[in-house]
């Protein structure tokens, strides 16, 4: 299971809905007469240049950056992106720091869509630290700056603090190589000169030839290797056997009930991340899933919730385990235009199933 701890460029027509990219307007899931913009705005220094790309808006300093390093990345809500922003922006600014963000909240909302890739979720800021000093330092000061601000968990980094500040090591350049299956990917440089492939996953990894600060390798180590599965304690008596689904919003397992040997199924909810049409998070979807199936408990067709388990800021969803094909699984399997498929078949099995959704 991953650490309880993607994107794309087109736009989204349920957040469009709620944000006029042309003006200020309202948007869900802030108070009452809020004007929001959807763009995001910085004011750098006068000898700094900005460039804006279809997925960044990139702020660069006079100063050299490094083709690769330890780099920081800060995770926002809708929400409390504008201030997180404002901070981090003012402190590069005096640090001669660059960094790049994620130019409105449309697309803000996009990388933390349910469907949105894991590996790209929740970076908002990605800032370049021209040494590993700088890096440490930066950290330190990015904790005292927005570490009270939540945001959601990046499942590719180290989290730095309580707060919204995470790092992994990476390039900053662009650098391309090819991998194990000839396809073109970002690269970082070993120490031989060769390109290697830069590891972009949804899971923390790191180059065995990177310098490791002081400041962070207990957290990396334990990253790496995990002396105390947290999860699975955390879990118990449910012991996570297989995934079933994966999204942004947090994983589907297959888990056994240590205590009696049943089948159950564990659906993880993650704050701030798996945004739906309306802004919810999957967190919430998986409460107001609990609290529907607790309220059709006396339906005999109706799955069995056991129980909600927080575990940091995640919450995993305990139901009984149903044997047998999923409904569109079932239609595959009985596709009615096979050849030697018996269309009268097919709808007497479709029929006798919609009498029984009917009756429940």
């Amino acid at each position: 299971m991953e650490h309880p701890a993607a994107f794309t460029t087109a736009k989204s027509p349920y957040f469009e809905r709620q944000v006029n990219r042309d003006s200020h307007s309202n948007l869900a899931g802030f108070p009452a007469g809020s004007n929001i913009k959807d763009r995001f705005s910085v004011q750098p220094p006068r000898d700094w240049r900005t460039l804006k790309t279809e997925q960044w808006l990139e702020v660069n300093c006079p100063e050299p950056t490094p083709d690769q390093g330890w780099k920081i990345h800060v995770s926002a809500t809708l929400g409390n992106a504008e201030r997180i922003l404002d901070a981090v922006s003012e402190l590069c600014f005096g640090e001669r720091v660059s960094f790049k963000c994620v130019p409105t909240r449309s697309q803000l909302f996009q990388r933390n869509a349910k469907y949105a890739p894991r590996e790209a979720s929740g970076k908002f800021i990605t800032i370049y630290p021209p040494d590993n000093p700088s890096f440490v330092s930066l950290l330190n000061c990015l904790d005292q700056r927005v570490g009270g601000y939540e945001g959601p968990y990046i499942l590719s980094d180290v989290r730095w603090g309580a707060g919204p500040v995470y790092f992994r090591y990476g390039g900053f350049s662009p650098m391309w190589t090819q991998d194990d299956r000839g396809q073109t990917v970002p690269a970082i440089r070993a120490p031989s000169g060769e390109l290697v492939p830069d590891v972009r996953g949804a899971s923390f990894t790191v180059p065995d030839f990177a310098e490791i600060p002081r400041a962070i390798a207990p957290l990396v180590r334990e990253r790496l290797n995990p002396t105390d599965d947290g999860l699975s304690l955390g879990l118990r008596p449910y012991s996570p056997s297989s995934a079933l689904h994966f999204s942004n919003g947090g994983g589907v397992y297959l888990a056994v009930d240590e205590a009696t040997g049943q089948r159950v199924v564990l659906k993880e909810g993650r704050k701030h991340a798996g945004l739906d049409s309306s802004l919810r998070d999957a967190l919430t979807r998986v409460m107001h899933e609990y609290s529907m199936l607790k309220a059709l408990a006396s339906v005999e067709r109706v799955v069995n919730p056991r129980e909600v388990i927080h575990l940091g800021e995640h919450v995993f969803l305990a139901e009984d385990y149903l044997d047998g094909p999923t409904l569109d699984k079932w239609v595959a399997m009985n596709y009615p235009y096979y050849p030697g498929a018996s269309l009268e078949a097919y709808s007497e099995s479709a029929l006798s199933i919609l009498h029984d959704m009917e009756q429940a």
